[in-house]
Order: structure tokens, then sequence, then C-alpha cells
């Protein structure tokens, strides 16, 4: 999991910071799947009590913008990249929030495995697509979001804001070899596509063994790079993260 969740906060970084970068994305970390969790079944187990709900939950605190190092506030971006890991399936996808369009695309590298491990990934996804509007509506995202018209916009008009969103797969992805390992590689490649702004992945362009040099030697550089330098920053998530009052070399 460490070697992913460092890509995915260099991808974080590189849309926050990156001068040649136009695409408004973000991303999560692997421990935002488990928030939505948590709070999916304990709304679940409670009758769906919207009062669980809260503004001061983890699942708000990502929204917000807090949380985690290098975060971007939902409210600047029309995509989210989230890291997913079912350990049912013990497999690693990308689930895209797409917020104009109101809906989930999942990136799998393993699409269509099996009914065991297609059962594994809907039920994730199905959780985040109930989770994510209410915790939109609780953190007035859509009074914030002003260059959208919720009332006419096609994707929204019509409907409850507080409504499950929709989702489906991307379809003509690359698929890793069936008894590779590579389902972190293979996400870590899909969300930097989308973080460089193309949400199409061309079947030609992704080779394993390639990216998986191509990411070490690129984490071997960064390292390299802040030994060199010894340069250290603050920590960019607030205090109510949970990296928050933590000073990291960068």
């Amino acid at each position: 999991m460490q070697h992913v969740d460092v890509i995915m906060y260099y991808l974080c970084k590189f849309c926050k910071y990156g001068l040649d970068n136009s695409a408004r994305v973000t991303t999560t970390d692997p421990f935002f799947i488990s928030w939505v969790v948590q709070i999916h079944d304990a709304w679940e187990a409670n009758g769906k009590d919207e009062s669980l709900i809260s503004i001061h939950h983890e699942v708000a605190q990502y929204i917000r913008g807090d949380k985690i190092l290098a975060n971007t506030p939902w409210v600047d971006v029309d995509h989210v990249c989230i890291l997913v890991n079912s350990s049912a399936a013990f497999h690693w996808f990308l689930v895209v929030f797409s917020i104009r369009k109101r809906c989930l695309y999942i990136y799998d590298s393993l699409n269509g495995y099996g009914v065991k491990h297609t059962n594994a990934v809907t039920s994730l996804v199905q959780k985040i697509c109930r989770m994510i509007p209410l915790f939109l509506v609780a953190t007035d995202y859509y009074a914030l979001r002003k260059d959208i018209d919720w009332n006419t916009d096609v994707h929204y008009a019509g409907r409850p804001i507080g409504d499950p969103l929709v989702y489906g797969n991307r379809e003509n992805i690359p698929q890793q070899c069936e008894n590779s390992t590579d389902c972190g590689l293979y996400t870590c490649a899909f969300a930097e596509y989308v973080c460089r702004g193309d949400r199409n992945v061309s079947m030609s362009g992704l080779n394993a063994e390639n990216l998986r040099l191509r990411f070490g030697a690129l984490l071997w550089e960064y390292g390299k790079m802040k030994i060199d330098i010894e340069s250290v920053s603050e920590d960019e998530a607030s205090n109510q993260g949970g990296r928050s009052n933590r000073r990291v070399k960068e």
C-alpha cells in the first residue's frame, strides 16, 4: 500500500501545483474508502439516520480540502480520483467522481473477472455512490459551487441532490495479466492519465514492465532530491486532518 499511497500523493501535488496542468482534479489517499465504508455501514445499520452525516466526519474533511497533504477542496475541482482497495477481492482499482456529470467511473484492470470480483467492486462503489451526495449536502457544497446551475444542469435537474450517484465501468481500458499482482500499478497509471486531463485511456498506452521501471525511477529520483536538498515543508493538511501537526521532508 505504501508505494501506491506515495504515488497518489505525488499526483495530488501535481494536480495542485503543476504549472503545465489545467485539469481540475484532486485525489484521495487509501484511507478514504475505509471512512466511506465505516460511515455507510453505521448509517445503514441505524435506519439511514442522516444525523450521522456530520460536517466533522472524516469524509467531510476530505471534501473541504482537509485531512491529507496537498489536498484541494472539492469545490475547486471537476474530478476526484478515489483510490479503492477491496480486501474481498484483494485488488486495487480507481473510481473517478465526475462532479459535473454526477457519475462515478470505474477504472478496473480486472474488469469482469468473475462474479465474486465484480460483486466486491460493485459493493464498494455503491457505498461511495450513497455517501458522497449526503456529505456534499452536509458540507453545503452545492451552495458554494457557483459555476454550475444545479436547477437546470441536465445531470442534476429534476432529482434530489442527496440521491445516490450513477456509476459505470470505463470500457476498453488496459487490463493486467490474470495471474499478476499489478493492480496497484495500473490503478496509479489510470490516475495519472486522469490527473493529466486524459480520461480516455488508450489500450496501447500502458505496459506493466515499463510502468514499473518508470514509477520506480521517479520515486528514487524524488527520494534522492529530498536527501540532496534537505528541505522540509509544513504539513499542508489542516489541524483537523489525520496527518496534521506533522512535518514531512519534501
